[in-house]
């Protein structure tokens, strides 16, 4: 007799909840190990491997009646698709199912996978560039301006601890959206601010949000970052201290700058009675970013 796994949803079905308008809520999980996940997975899966499911599901799942599609490569009664299907069933998630089939049949059923790690993000990155026509900064163009001696501002984009276990010479150091916090002074015609990160996704986002936001309408970001300037032999620095941080803008420059904003891409905003109508619909899952450089312990905990 064949076997028949319990809450299978078929490849098709899947593909059509997750394209659905308007989106609904669903977790899609990959619990193979991340080995694995980074050579072939569905492209809007969130790596989960069974080996540390429990300690991470009250994390990516915190809503136990949130719809869950779990998945490994072919959803054997073996396999680990059925360990953390039992596994959250024994923790108290109600709705959870199984790729039929898994990876291997949504593959064979012509449905895109693909490989790496943050792909999406990196798509987005590269999108983001396409779109706004953020210039790049070959290394080895940013190289001859320092021998040459050209006005510029090379500025780190990754956190202190990447930024310190290997960097460019010469560099600042403010991680992601702490850039649009520092005050960018204007210099000559030939100055040009340089934004890096290990590669090029966030050197990217960086200074087309610096351009964006008019800090810096000159940013480039550095193409292929810190990974190209050591592959062509230039010196990195370990364990680096970064020059002199930029200075902080005003709290007022900031408060214009936001309001700006909100007027000109007529962003929503939520007050507090929203929140607490939010925190209380248990149909869905809230999560909620603290996103200034010193968290608020108040707001720790907060996704529901």
């Amino acid at each position: 007799m064949s076997w028949i796994p319990k809450n299978p949803i078929a490849p098709a079905e899947l593909q059509t909840l997750l394209l659905a308008e308007p989106a609904t809520e669903l977790a899609l999980l990959d619990v193979r190990e991340t080995r694995w996940f980074v050579q072939r997975h569905t492209n809007l899966a969130r790596n989960a491997p069974l080996s540390g499911l429990e300690l991470q599901i009250g994390a990516f799942v915190p809503r136990r009646s949130t719809p869950v599609v779990l998945y490994d490569d072919y959803n054997a009664p073996d396999g680990a698709t059925q360990a953390a299907a039992a596994l959250l069933a024994r923790i108290g998630y109600t709705d959870v199912h199984t790729l039929d089939g898994g990876l291997q049949r949504w593959v064979t059923e012509g449905l895109p996978a693909i490989d790496g790690y943050g792909t999406l993000v990196k798509a987005f990155g590269d999108r983001a560039r396409l779109h706004y026509g953020t210039p790049a900064l070959p290394v080895e163009a940013l190289r001859q301006r320092q021998r040459e001696g050209l006005p510029t501002t090379l500025v780190d984009a990754r956190p202190r601890a990447e930024f310190e276990f290997l960097s460019l010479p010469g560099a600042h150091n403010h991680a992601g959206t702490e850039l649009a916090l520092r005050r960018f002074e204007p210099g000559d015609a030939a100055h040009v601010w340089a934004i890096n990160c290990f590669s090029r996704t966030r050197g990217i986002i960086g200074a087309t949000t610096l351009r964006l936001l008019g800090r810096a309408p000159d940013a480039v970001f550095v193409e292929d970052g810190v990974m190209a300037w050591g592959l062509q032999g230039a010196p990195t620095v370990q364990n680096a201290a970064p020059d002199d941080e930029l200075p902080p803008e005003s709290p007022e420059v900031l408060r214009g700058i936001a309001d700006e904003l909100l007027e000109r891409f007529a962003l929503p905003v939520a007050d507090a009675a929203q929140l607490t109508r939010w925190r209380a619909d248990d149909t869905r899952t809230l999560y909620v970013f603290d996103v200034r450089p010193t968290a608020d312990p108040a707001f720790a905990g907060t996704a529901v």
